[in-house]
């Protein structure tokens, strides 16, 4: 989980302003374009990871998926992040997710086919014991907020990339099944990255154009997991993959989350700088120890 905690981080402060090289990624070294911060994909994700583990064993479906709903409707108001400054700050979290939760009603369904569901995932990856129990828990955890084939399925995808991971499956077959099982689009070779780099530059400058400025990120579900599987099988170590997978540009954090996640099962550890590093951050943005815990010590709160 830590993982895709980093991801988050990192990629946070070029979510807007996007890079598009490697060396250009500094992570956690002082940079113009903003603080390395928690967003909503790493408050979310310690949610999903507090209400799964809390309820470890429990199957039935109902019960289960309001036990996730109240645990993100908590965090939420436990962390009211926001970014920008002056008139220009708002909500880090998005507009129809800020919307569902002032329904204060768990068990409200949203229609939505962006990554919300599949950037909070990475949990449940961690604590099944089966893949269709993964699978499964991975639609519980997403459809209340997210309730379209193609969001559940990136949850899904995510979920069950972890878990092949962490059951030593190699690159090539965490792919594979996110590409037959799901016909996911994982391309290969440098210059795919430079096609993917440039698709993104295309989509903002449409929407400069257009001057849409609330949509110049591209959260499209099924996009952002076929990103994060594209740096994750392209790199040789967790640094490498979180740098990529920043510098494909687009939803920076998110993506990052996604692939860091992923990356944490395959690689088995976290460098321990960066661990440092994160831990602080964490401590700066004023998180509760007890979140804390869970985020840096989760196999062990969860008993894995």
């Amino acid at each position: 989980m830590l993982g895709a905690i980093i991801g988050d981080m990192v990629g946070s402060p070029y979510e807007f302003a996007n890079v598009y090289k490697r060396h250009q990624v500094k992570p956690f070294q002082r940079t113009i374009r903003g603080s390395f911060r928690m967003t909503d994909d790493s408050v979310l994700s310690m949610a999903v990871a507090r209400a799964l583990t809390e309820n470890r064993g429990r199957n039935d479906k109902e019960g289960l998926g309001d036990a996730v709903a109240e645990s993100l409707q908590e965090y939420y108001r436990r962390y009211p992040l926001t970014k920008g400054i002056g008139p220009m700050k708002h909500s880090c979290y998005g507009k129809g997710f800020t919307g569902w939760i002032e329904q204060q009603d768990k068990k409200a369904r949203r229609r939505a086919t962006s990554n919300g569901g599949a950037m909070r995932i990475v949990p449940a990856g961690w604590l099944y014991p089966t893949l269709e129990e993964t699978l499964w828990v991975a639609k519980l955890a997403t459809e209340r907020t997210h309730h379209s084939r193609r969001a559940v399925e990136a949850a899904q995808v995510t979920a069950a990339s972890v878990f092949l991971a962490r059951q030593g499956k190699g690159k090539q077959e965490i792919c594979r099944y996110a590409e037959e099982t799901y016909g996911y689009w994982i391309p290969e070779g440098e210059e795919a990255l430079y096609r993917l780099q440039e698709e993104n530059r295309s989509y903002r400058r449409r929407k400069r154009l257009r001057l849409q400025w609330e949509d110049l990120i591209q959260c499209d579900a099924k996009q952002t997991v076929e990103r994060a599987l594209f740096a994750f099988r392209h790199t040789v170590c967790f640094k490498d993959c979180i740098r990529t997978a920043v510098a494909i540009g687009g939803d920076s954090d998110t993506i990052a989350c996604i692939a860091g996640g992923i990356a944490e099962a395959y690689y088995r550890e976290v460098p321990k700088d960066w661990r440092k590093a994160a831990e602080e951050v964490l401590y700066a943005c004023g998180c509760f120890p007890e979140d804390i815990r869970l985020v840096m010590n989760f196999k062990k709160e969860a008993g894995i």
